[in-house]
């Protein structure tokens, strides 16, 4: 029992074996990972081996510190900056191409592709980017600073991505003279940084699949900027993505985010290898739940009409718009290619046979059904829509 209440702890012993020694709040084991400092301005406070400790656990400590001064990220060539003010992310830089503005309004869909090639021909470096975007009139100067301040929580939910890689915190490190001031609190934005590193995981779980390729996007004539179009070269008539990392040198987390950027503008295609096993039958594979709702969402796209061409449009193409969304969100999906036939049975194998696919399908075949009653229920071709539905009803198989 200890004397006197409770003993101060010197910050130099954390690391130090002798157990004989004060208790320390830090464990007493060798942990290179996470290696306290002498706090002085501009000196390192903290050093993180992100693939011992995450980051993900890293950041929390300092916002709930309410810590002030930069966290520097290294990772195979990449740098990444994020500097913080009593706990709070006020400002962050990347040298990564995912993180440039560009692809990041370009992921947000605030930006088209022709947009963003017209934008990037009439900047002139060193001028900033965004100088560019207003002076094309695709974005005006409020727009920017709010493009800004996604970009820069961009950068910082990218940090959760990453299994490797080192950091440090220096005290009371100048902020840059751009700084701009988050909308989201700090909190919030570590929580939006966790999911982001699920995404990532699981869209790397797909990228590693012993069967998936990846492909150039059909007839894709667009501009692209240097790392990306270095990547579209890579993939030649198709390459494994353990393929790419190796090829490119690049970090799997910067190259599946790339990944997603290409696909989003049709340069690039994921799908199985044919020369793998042939995908089993879509009818018998799955009955039960998965074949009530696709009955379900045929009887949904046969009841909408497709006014201007006087007929019915496929569940193909009354979907496709939604498409986009949902691969953003499940991780099946980004590995099977967009559905060009009237085959909606053999597509769900295709699901099914993917990491993640057996618990997502019946999301997916959900959120389908779902959207398709919305746009029954809005369709005012439609005079008696609630009545219509009621009369789908379809009983489970």
């Amino acid at each position: 029992m200890l004397k006197g209440g409770p003993r101060r702890v010197d910050p130099s012993r954390v690391n130090d074996p002798n157990p004989t020694r004060s208790p320390s709040p830090i464990p007493a084991s060798p942990a290179p990972h996470f290696s306290p400092a002498p706090v002085r301005k501009g000196r390192a406070a903290l050093w993180v081996d992100a693939g011992r400790l995450p980051l993900a656990l890293a950041l929390p400590v300092l916002h709930h510190g309410r810590c002030t001064g930069r966290l520097d990220f290294s990772y195979a060539g990449e740098k990444k900056r994020v500097w913080l003010r009593e706990g709070e992310v006020v400002f962050a830089t990347s040298t990564a191409t995912a993180d440039r503005l560009g692809e990041c309004l370009l992921r947000a869909g605030r930006l088209d592709l022709s947009q963003l090639e017209e934008a990037e021909r009439v900047h002139r470096p060193p001028a900033r980017f965004g100088r560019a975007l207003v002076s094309c009139g695709f974005l005006t100067p409020h727009q920017l600073w709010n493009a800004v301040r996604h970009q820069v929580e961009e950068i910082v939910r990218s940090l959760f991505c990453f299994g490797a890689g080192t950091a440090s915190f220096r005290v009371d490190v100048a902020e840059p003279d751009n700084v701009v001031r988050l909308a989201l609190d700090t909190g919030r934005l570590i929580e939006e940084g966790e999911a982001r590193r699920r995404e990532i995981q699981a869209f790397l779980d797909v990228l590693r699949h012993p069967g998936a390729r990846l492909l150039p996007g059909h007839g894709f004539q667009g501009a692209l900027a240097a790392e990306e179009r270095r990547l579209h070269e890579a993939l030649g008539a198709g390459a494994s993505f353990a393929r790419l990392v190796e090829q490119l040198g690049s970090p799997e987390e910067s190259l599946a985010r790339s990944i997603q950027l290409l696909r989003l503008v049709g340069a690039v295609r994921l799908r199985l290898d044919a020369a793998k096993p042939a995908e089993p039958d879509g009818a018998q594979v799955f009955s039960g739940e998965l074949a009530a709702q696709c009955k379900r969402i045929r009887a949904l796209t046969d009841a909408l009409g497709e006014p201007e061409a006087g007929k019915r449009a496929s569940w193909v193409a009354r979907l496709d718009p939604f498409f986009t969304e949902l691969t953003r969100r499940y991780s099946a999906i980004a590995a099977a290619d967009r559905p060009s036939g009237d085959e909606l049975e053999t597509w769900v194998a295709r699901l099914l046979a993917l990491p993640g696919g057996e618990e997502q399908a019946p999301e997916i075949l959900e959120e389908m059904a779902s959207y398709l009653e919305f746009e029954i229920r809005n369709d005012p071709a439609i005079s008696e829509p609630d009545r219509l539905l009621q009369a789908l009803s379809l009983p489970a198989c």
